[in-house]
């Protein structure tokens, strides 16, 4: 009688386990299922965006009644390319994230981190422009000369994100972007800094974890970021704030020098 009493116990002991445990994957199973929706929203409208607007420049230039000075044309192309760099960025997240990220492999090359910074800058330079009351600027710690081993396209990505982000909230004063390798020793720190409306104390420790809790986003800004340090992990580095800057948000990307 007592070895029934203890098998039945134990099997609902068992029981239990099995219960809890299932409600552990379909909890897992209900978040992955938020972030899929949010992300592939977000890839919808960041895809579709640019795309219009190339299809758009291309009507125009196949107008055969339009003639077009040399600075239009220009600006034509100028504004071709920054959308199709948008469309590709884009796609390099999509590759990233597919399985987790573990999908994509590091393609080290050697680059200048100047030239990738500046390269940066010119693609929200349009952006920034909108607003008159805020300055774009590089602040140049780097020679030209200086390599770094990485993956270019992938640190290309994390700092548009936080460019993206430096310019919808900041309204007036100025953004700044910047390299140098004597703020942490051994490494490379790129950094976008901002006068614009900052993080609240409140938001700061969670800003970047979105994926671990996505009913709780409040805007786009949250996933970017999550994005971001995901990008910026699997590089072998870090993301995170700068407490110390008050003038707004200075986010720094942290990359070991190889």
């Amino acid at each position: 009688m007592k070895v029934l009493l203890i098998l039945l116990i134990v099997l609902l002991i068992l029981c239990l386990c099995l219960i809890y445990w299932m409600n552990l994957q379909l909890s897992v199973l209900r978040k992955g299922n938020l972030v899929k929706s949010a992300f592939l929203h977000k890839t919808a409208y960041d895809i579709r965006t640019p795309l219009h607007s190339v299809m758009g420049l291309a009507s125009i230039v196949s107008k055969e009644d339009i003639c077009l000075s040399k600075e239009e044309k220009k600006n034509i192309t100028r504004q071709i390319f920054f959308n199709t760099s948008l469309i590709n960025t884009t796609l390099d997240e999509i590759m990233v994230l597919a399985d987790c990220g573990e999908g994509h492999v590091i393609e080290n090359e050697s680059f200048a981190p100047i030239e990738l910074c500046q390269h940066c800058i010119e693609l929200h330079r349009k952006n920034v422009n909108l607003s008159s009351n805020v300055q774009l600027e590089f602040k140049r710690d780097l020679d030209s000369m200086f390599f770094v081993d990485s993956d270019p396209h992938l640190i290309e990505l994390v700092v548009n994100k936080l460019l993206d982000n430096a310019i919808r909230f900041t309204h007036k004063g100025k953004i700044v972007v910047g390299c140098n390798i004597t703020e942490y020793k051994d490494h490379i720190t790129i950094y976008v800094e901002d006068t614009g409306e900052g993080i609240p104390e409140n938001r700061r420790k969670d800003v970047f974890e979105w994926f671990n809790k996505p009913t709780e986003v409040l805007d786009d800004a949250e996933l970017d970021l999550s994005i971001a340090k995901r990008v910026a992990e699997k590089l072998g580095g870090v993301l995170q704030i700068d407490d110390h800057y008050s003038e707004g948000t200075r986010m720094i990307l942290c990359l070991p020098l190889k």
